[in-house]
């Protein structure tokens, strides 16, 4: 009806990951506030995982900015920003 676009992601793996919370802020943008936050997820080396991806953490979106393979652990750590909608 409108000329509007809709992003829409599908279910690609489920993992248990290692979390840390980097940091966070409350920040002012004009009139609006939003939170910034950063995390790091630390996975088994097996999964496939790429920047397109969106990580999905107790019911908050996280957006791929940082891959990095570790392989004297066999993980990988992924660093994500919070996507505020």
């Amino acid at each position: 009806e409108f000329s509007g676009s809709v992003t829409t992601y599908e279910d690609y793996i489920r993992t248990r990951a290692n979390v840390t919370h980097l940091s966070g802020k409350l920040a002012k943008s004009g009139a609006e506030m939003f939170l910034s936050s950063t995390v790091q997820f630390t996975i088994r080396h097996y999964h496939d995982v790429s920047y397109g991806m969106i990580i999905l953490h107790k019911g908050s979106k996280y957006k791929i900015t940082d891959i990095n393979p570790v392989k004297s652990t066999q993980s990988i750590i992924i660093t994500g920003e919070l996507v505020n909608e």
